[in-house]
C-alpha cells in the first residue's frame, strides 16, 4: 500500500527526525544531505529553533538538539542558539560536545551568557578535567556575575574538584571494575541490576514502543535477565507494564516489587511502585497492584524501590525515591516499614537527604548498610554512591573512594552477600554508545570484584570503603552457605512463648519474640550487678551486654538462614532441618517439655510464615522438613539453680539464660 509522506510528514522537520530516529545515521546521513541541498524544502532556522524550544518544554532532549543543529546549519555563530545548543547537550548528558558548544560561545560571546563558563566549568568536573574546572570556576567566581546562588554553587563545585583530585590519587585498589560485555551492555541505558545466584536481573530501555502515538515513537524500558555470561533476555511478557516503562525489580519471596513509568507529556515520566505476588503453585499475578499510599500519591514519583531487614527491630523496610512535598528538594530517600500486608508511617531520611537528588537505594543485610546516590556537591562529578550505616548515625553518608565512584555518573550499586562482588551502572568510559558526539548519554552495567589478600575472609562490604560502619556489625556479618551457621542458636526468655501455659503448641513466630527480650537487657544488667563492687559489676555488665549480642545475633541469623534457604529450595533441592530444644531447669520436667515444645513450634511459625508464607509450598510438598526432638531439662547444666525462690540463679543468670534456646543442628540437603 502506497504512503502519502505529505499526510505522514507535513514537513521536512518532521520526516527528517524520523529517519534520524528510526533508522542508523550512516543511511539516513547522505539522504539528509540530498535533502538540504535542495533550497524548494529548505526550512527557516526560525523554524527550526521554534520546534527545538518545543521540545525543550517537554523534556524531550533528543528531539531539541536535532532541531537546533539543523538551525546552527544556517547560523553557526549565532550566540542565542548555541546556549541553547548547549544547555539541550548538557541536559542529554552529552558532556564532551556541550563542552565544545560552550567553549565556543564563550569565544564568540564571553559576556552575554554569565551562566555559560559557570555550566562549562560544570562539564570539564564530570569529565574529570579539574584543573580545568577549577580554573573556570574561579573566573566565575572573580567576575561575580549570575546572582548569589550561583556563586556560591561555583565555590562549592571548586572545593568539590579539589577533594575529588585527592579522591583520585588514594583509589581502593582491592576492588577492580571492567564493564560487562555485549550480551548484556547496548548502545542505550542498562541500569538497576540485583544479582541472585548464577543469575542477572537488570532494566533496559532498548525497548521500541511500536504503540506509541508519538512521531517517532519512543523507547521504553523493560525488565531483563542475563544466567552466567549467556545473553540478556527480556522477562515474560506477562510481568512487564503494558504500553509503560517497567524497572527496577526487586525479588522479595514471593512478592516483586518495581517500578512503573508512564509518559505524562513529551519524555517526562511519573513513576509508581507495583508489586505482583505468587500463588501457592507458584504463579505471579498477572496484574501488578499500585501500592497504596502513604508510599503511592497522587501527582508524584514513587520510584526505586528496595527491601531491608533491620536486626535490630526485626522489622522490614521499603525504601524508595520520591519527589513529593516535605522532602528536602529534588529526589529524597523514603523509608517505610511493612508489617506483614500492613504500611507503618512514612519516614523522610533527613540524615541523608540533601536539596539536590537522592536515590537508587540498596540495602545490604549483612553489614545493615543502605548504599544510594546522590548528585550533591561532594560527588566527585556526576551522580556519586554513599552509603551510610543503618539506621543512620551522627557521621553522615560516607564517600567510596574509586573505583566504585569516578567523575561520571556511578549509582544503583547492588553489593554481593559476602562483599566480595558488586555491579553498578555508569556513563564512564568503556560504556557503550550509539554515536561519538553523546558518548556519555547512557549508562552501563559494570561489575566490580574484591580481591582480598591470601587467607583473608570477609563476608561485609570492603573495610576500606566501609570504614565508618560499626566496627561489630562486619564481624558478625552471616556466613555464605546454611552449612556454616550451624550450630544456630535462637535464645528465649523465660517461659516465654506463651508463660504458664500447659501447650506444647504457639502461635508466636520466634522473631516476635527478639525484641521484647532484647527490651530486658538492662533489667537482667542491673538484677546480676546488684549488690557487687564497681569493677565486679562493670565485667557482668559486659558478660550481660555479650550475651545479648548472641541473642540478637541469632534473631540476625535467622533472617539471612531463612534467604539462602529460600534459595537452596528454588534451586530444586530438598532440606530437612533437625533442631533441639532447651529449657532451663526451674519448674517440673513435664512442663519443660512442653514448653521445649512451644519453642519449636515458634521456630516452626518462623519458616511457616516468613517473608508471607515464601517457604510454606516447600513445606506442604515435603521438600523442606523440620525433625524436632524437644529435650526440655534433661541436657540442662547441673550447676543452674532450680528453686523457685531463686530469680537471680534460676531466671536471671546467664548460665539459665544460654539454656533457654533451640539449637538449629544439622542440615540435610539433597540435590535433585
Amino acid at each position: 500500500m502506497a504512503i502519502d509522506y505529505r499526510q505522514k510528514f507535513p514537513n521536512l522537520i518532521a520526516l527528517s527526525l524520523y529517519l534520524a530516529k528510526a533508522r542508523p545515521m550512516r543511511f539516513v546521513f547522505p539522504f539528509l544531505c540530498l535533502l538540504y541541498v535542495v533550497p524548494a524544502l529548505a526550512q527557516p532556522a526560525r523554524a527550526w529553533e521554534k520546534a527545538g524550544d518545543q521540545a525543550v518544554r517537554e523534556a524531550d532532549w533528543y528531539t531539541a538538539q536535532y532541531y537546533y543543529s539543523q538551525a546552527l546549519l544556517q547560523h553557526p555563530d549565532d550566540p542565542l542558539l548555541l546556549w541553547k545548543q548547549a544547555e539541550v547537550l548538557r541536559q542529554r548528558l552529552a558532556w564532551e560536545s556541550a563542552a565544545r558548544m560552550y567553549e565556543r560561545l564563550l569565544d564568540l560571546d564571553p559576556d552575554r551568557f554569565p551562566l555559560a563558563r559557570l555550566h562549562l566549568a560544570d562539564m570539564y568536573r564530570r569529565l574529570g578535567r579539574y584543573d580545568d574546572a577549577i580554573a573556570h570556576f574561579e573566573a566565575f567566581i572573580e567576575a561575580g556575575r549570575g546572582g548569589v546562588r550561583w556563586l556560591d554553587q561555583a565555590r562549592q563545585l571548586a572545593e568539590s574538584c579539589r577533594q575529588a583530585q585527592r579522591m583520585a590519587a588514594q583509589p581502593d585498589t582491592t576492588w577492580t571494575i571492567r564493564p560487562l560485555g555485549r550480551a548484556v551492555n547496548t548502545g542505550w541505558n542498562e541500569f538497576a541490576p540485583w544479582q541472585a545466584g548464577d543469575t542477572l536481573f537488570f532494566s533496559s530501555n532498548r525497548y521500541l514502543w511500536r504503540n506509541d502515538t508519538a512521531r517517532p515513537p519512543r523507547r521504553l524500558s523493560r525488565l531483563y535477565f542475563a544466567i552466567g555470561d549467556g545473553r540478556a533476555r527480556p522477562l515474560p511478557a506477562r510481568l512487564q507494564e503494558k504500553d509503560a516503562h517497567t524497572a527496577h525489580l526487586v525479588p522479595a519471596g514471593d512478592t516483586l516489587f518495581y517500578t512503573r513509568c508512564r509518559f505524562v507529556r513529551g519524555s517526562r515520566i511519573r513513576c509508581q511502585l507495583m508489586i505482583r505476588t505468587r500463588d501457592r503453585h507458584g504463579r505471579w499475578s498477572r496484574h501488578g497492584q499500585p501500592l497504596p499510599p502513604p508510599v503511592n500519591i497522587e501527582g508524584c514519583t514513587t520510584t526505586q524501590p528496595a527491601i531491608g531487614f533491620d536486626s535490630t527491630t526485626h522489622t522490614r523496610w521499603l525504601f524508595f525515591a520520591s519527589d513529593r512535598a516535605g522532602g528536602q528538594g529534588g529526589l529524597d530517600l523514603w523509608a517505610v516499614p511493612l508489617f506483614g500486608d500492613s504500611l507503618g508511617p512514612l519516614r523522610n531520611l533527613e540524615a541523608l537527604n540533601t536539596p539536590y537528588d537522592e536515590g537508587t537505594p540498596f540495602f545490604h543485610a549483612p553489614s545493615q548498610t543502605l548504599w544510594f546516590a546522590s548528585n550533591r556537591p561532594e560527588a566527585m562529578g556526576g551522580w556519586d554512591i554513599f552509603y551510610s550505616p543503618w539506621p543512620p548515625d551522627s557521621l553522615g553518608p560516607r564517600h567510596p573512594a574509586p573505583p566504585i565512584n569516578s567523575s561520571f555518573n556511578d549509582l544503583y550499586f547492588f553489593l554481593s552477600e559476602n562483599g566480595t562482588r558488586a555491579w553498578l551502572a555508569s556513563n564512564r568510559p568503556g560504556s557503550r554508545y550509539l554515536d561519538e558526539d553523546s558518548k556519555h548519554c547512557c549508562n552501563d552495567l559494570f561489575e566490580l570484584r574484591r580481591h582480598l589478600p591470601k587467607g583473608e575472609r570477609n563476608h561485609a562490604p570492603d573495610s576500606a570503603a566501609i570504614a565508618a560502619a560499626p566496627a561489630d556489625t562486619a564481624a558478625q556479618a552471616p556466613p555464605p552457605t546454611l552449612p556454616e551457621f550451624l550450630p544456630l542458636a535462637l535464645y528465649f526468655d523465660n517461659d516465654m512463648p506463651d508463660p504458664r501455659s500447659r501447650s506444647d503448641t504457639t502461635g508466636v513466630a520466634y522473631l516476635e519474640t527478639c525484641a521484647p527480650y532484647q527490651a530486658r537487657k538492662a533489667e537482667y544488667a542491673a538484677v546480676l550487678s546488684q549488690g557487687l563492687d564497681s569493677r565486679s559489676a562493670d565485667s557482668v555488665r559486659q558478660a550481660v551486654n555479650a550475651f545479648f549480642e548472641e541473642v540478637d545475633r541469632g534473631c540476625a541469623w535467622l533472617e539471612a538462614f531463612s534467604e539462602l534457604l529460600l534459595r537452596r529450595l528454588e534451586r530444586g533441592d530438598t532440606v530437612e532441618l533437625r533442631i533441639r530444644g532447651y529449657t532451663s531447669p526451674r519448674a517440673e520436667s513435664d512442663y519443660n517439655l512442653l514448653l521445649a515444645a512451644r519453642r519449636i513450634a515458634s521456630v516452626r511459625n518462623h519458616f511457616a510464615n516468613w517473608r508471607q508464607g515464601a517457604l510454606k509450598p516447600w513445606l506442604d510438598a515435603g521438600l523442606l522438613k523440620i525433625s524436632e526432638l524437644p529435650l526440655g531439662e534433661t541436657q540442662s547444666s547441673g550447676r543452674i539453680s532450680d528453686r523457685l525462690d531463686d530469680l537471680r540463679g534460676s531466671v536471671y543468670s546467664l548460665e539459665a539464660s544460654r539454656e533457654r534456646k533451640v539449637v538449629i543442628e544439622e542440615i540435610r540437603q539433597r540435590r535433585q
